[in-house]
């Protein structure tokens, strides 16, 4: 073969192989086209009347804000008969209505990424609003989801209101081997106590087959410090805002009269009102197995935070996890560095506050346990 027919078919490969590329290129734009502009998540927001939070203690509105965000096919003809597993992010401290807002979009984001990613399958998210106006008039004071004469029943709003009003009025699979619950801070909190309490309670029988907590205030014992002692940088939060609404939750009318002595780093308190606390606390709960029934009986469970977290809520973390290992429950936890170079890190006050973009991964939990056949 002479050189001019040689060099003419290492230029006619050249110009094959950058038609080829061009072909793949064109083909993965169009596959992302199709995955991420036309799987997309829609929100139902809402706004309804929970029987629990009438006549309301402190006059807060019965009346609340719930974020359902539902599958890309949920409205398709084709699927009008078809149902799908459930999930309810319970939010942390200090959210207000217009918070949901926020929060719906940072997991609709997640959603809508994981689940073109095939990280995730299929699932209902329901975001419901559970802030009073105890110590912030935008009812962004915290319930913490307690039954109580002090804020109101929120236990009852979530538990009995809630699921009974989502499980009638959209497509979901009515049952705990389908349904989840997350949380971050508060919402940690409140997730592990409402999954463990309808475990253990003969009214639920269970309502819950995965649990998920984010950064949770697990251990009160762990918070006892700063709640007695703030630093400089959560004083004002804690004294004026998160003090009253855990007395109001847990013990209503009733100081705790914590006290501390600098110079020996002693805390004292009123420990007939601690023991009232303790009934709250999910590591006495966890450790007490009420009634002789373990909490977690059949729940899959995940637990996380930061390793630097500003509310010392790792501590609550690594003691709730070592009990979980002394009682051979199966779970999942990650203590995790924080990404200090992202974008969100730069935007971010603390970084407690980061937590709310772990959802992604107790969502992809959540989804592993439903669709684990």
């Amino acid at each position: 073969m002479d050189t001019q027919k040689t060099d003419e078919l290492i230029n006619f490969v050249k110009c094959q192989e950058r038609l080829l590329k061009h072909l793949l290129l064109a083909f993965t734009i169009v596959m992302m086209f199709a995955l991420t502009g036309c799987k997309n998540y829609t929100v139902d927001k809402i706004e309804h009347t929970f029987p629990s939070l009438v006549d309301n203690p402190l006059g807060d509105s019965s009346t609340r804000v719930v974020h359902i965000l539902l599958p890309p096919d949920y409205d398709d003809p084709d699927n009008a008969t078809k149902r799908y597993p459930s999930v309810y992010v319970l939010h942390g401290f200090g959210a207000s209505p217009q918070s949901i807002d926020r929060i719906s979009k940072i997991v609709e984001g997640t959603l809508e990424s994981w689940f073109t990613g095939w990280r995730i399958k299929d699932m209902i998210v329901v975001i419901p609003h559970a802030g009073t106006s105890l110590c912030d008039l935008r009812l962004a004071c915290g319930s913490f989801y307690r039954n109580s004469e002090g804020t109101g029943n929120y236990k009852g709003y979530i538990l009995d209101d809630l699921i009974d009003f989502i499980d009638s009025h959209y497509r979901t699979e009515p049952d705990r081997a389908k349904r989840g619950i997350s949380g971050f801070s508060m919402g940690g909190y409140g997730s592990v106590m409402l999954a463990m309490e309808s475990n253990v309670e003969s009214n639920s029988r269970g309502l819950f087959s995965s649990v998920a907590s984010h950064s949770g205030l697990l251990s009160l014992e762990h918070f006892l410090d700063e709640l007695a002692n703030p630093s400089d940088f959560t004083m004002d939060w804690v004294n004026n805002r998160v003090l009253p609404a855990l007395t109001a939750a847990f013990s209503p009318g009733l100081d705790l009269e914590l006290e501390y002595n600098d110079e020996t780093g002693e805390i004292t308190k009123n420990d007939s009102v601690w023991a009232l606390w303790l009934e709250n606390d999910p590591l006495t709960f966890l450790k007490g197995h009420t009634n002789g029934v373990n909490p977690f009986t059949e729940t899959a469970v995940y637990i996380d935070c930061g390793v630097d977290d500003e509310l010392g809520l790792k501590d609550h973390v690594e003691a709730f996890v070592q009990e979980l290992n002394n009682l051979a429950i199966e779970h999942q936890s990650d203590i995790y560095e924080y990404d200090t170079g992202s974008e969100i890190f730069d935007e971010i006050v603390n970084g407690h506050l980061l937590i709310e973009f772990r959802i992604g991964e107790s969502l992809k939990f959540h989804s592993k346990n439903f669709y684990a056949d």
